[in-house]
């Protein structure tokens, strides 16, 4: 199933920043692109998108015209997002911090952790961590060697069916963070790197520098990975770093379609593990809830870190504050939120397991 198959679900999302309690309804807004004679519309329901945002998927039409058209009625404020499923959320949040800006530092002489692999035993293989991310930059301290064995795969180099996705329509850039997310999936990478020493990488990229991922973008990897898995290829752990709030009806068949292929790959022996998101609220997020899918959040124990989603559908909670990995460019951060945590949960699952 292509990405174009759900375009009418998920593909353009409107967004409306500002105070809350400002921003009329859905129907309001409907009404006024019935006025003006347009076929597009907005689904039933706004969901939250941090504190001073909301987001209402566009449905049919020409969503660029639905912006201009409501920007013409005095909704300056709205934008449109083409990818809308964020690692946190925060990217619209007054809350900016954890999970969006991160800090450089270099770490002391001597204190980089071990750079080599961990051999693993005999009769046993190297697991592989599948990173549905913002793909993963080149660095000095991740290793090539051994070449028939790297630390790296790139899904995009397969030599069978490469993974090539479509990453067009990048969301227009009022709002955009002042920092980029590019190197999102280089400092997850960085961290499996750290905790798992035997664990090799599969990168699947699905993120855009900013962090946005189309829905239809994860549907169609997920279809790839298991493809990928039922040509023999081992693939042990599923990391998913990004979330949002279930949508109203007519998201439903795409989140359904995610869960069936979520379940046909927990079949096949992957356990997927998701972030629980960073606004600190109860409510259920989506793929972290999915009942083929352990969702993590940042915190040890009982304590959950202040920015940490929770509740019983958050089922781990690992360390996601300051945590410290690599960059693009050779660069060393520290960065917060709940993507870290599901990285260090999904390299914590990264053992070595026997050869098939």
């Amino acid at each position: 199933m292509s990405a174009t198959d759900h375009a009418t679900h998920s593909q353009h999302a409107l967004v409306l920043t500002g105070d809350p309690d400002s921003i009329k309804g859905v129907g309001h807004l409907n009404d006024i692109l019935r006025s003006r004679g347009l076929t597009s519309r907005l689904a039933g329901e706004f969901r939250p998108a941090g504190s001073s945002a909301v987001i209402v998927p566009v449905i049919g039409g020409d969503a660029g015209a639905v912006v201009r058209t409501l920007r013409a009625e005095g909704r300056r404020e709205c934008h449109l997002l083409s990818a809308y499923v964020d690692g946190t959320f925060l990217f619209f949040s007054r809350g900016v911090g954890h999970g969006l800006t991160f800090s450089e530092f270099t770490p002391d002489e001597g204190t980089e952790p071990p750079r080599e692999w961990l051999p693993v035993p005999e009769k046993l293989r190297r697991p592989v961590v599948a990173l549905l991310d913002s793909g993963v930059h080149r660095h000095e301290w991740l290793p090539d060697a051994p070449e028939d064995d790297p630390f790296l795969i790139d899904a995009a180099a397969d030599p069978v069916d490469p993974w090539k996705p479509d990453l067009t329509g990048d969301a227009e850039a009022p709002f955009r963070a002042a920092q980029t997310r590019a190197g999102h999936g280089t400092f997850i990478a960085g961290i499996i790197r750290q905790v798992a020493r035997s664990a090799r990488v599969l990168s699947v990229r699905v993120m855009n520098d900013q962090g946005g991922v189309h829905e239809c973008t994860v549907l169609d990897a997920l279809g790839w990975l298991l493809r990928y898995v039922r040509r023999d290829h081992p693939v042990d752990v599923l990391c998913m770093a990004f979330g949002r709030v279930p949508g109203d009806r007519t998201d439903q068949p795409l989140q359904h379609e995610i869960d069936r292929l979520l379940a046909e790959l927990a079949a096949e022996g992957v356990q997927a593990v998701a972030s629980a998101g960073n606004n600190h609220q109860g409510e259920e997020i989506f793929p972290a809830s999915s009942a083929s899918v352990i969702g993590v959040g940042a915190g040890f124990g009982g304590y959950h870190a202040e920015f940490s989603n929770f509740g019983p559908w958050v089922e781990r909670y690992r360390d996601g504050v300051n945590v410290e990995s690599i960059m693009p460019g050779g660069k060393w951060a520290r960065w917060s939120g709940t993507s870290f945590a599901a990285a260090n949960f999904a390299a914590d699952l990264a053992i070595p397991r026997v050869a098939r």
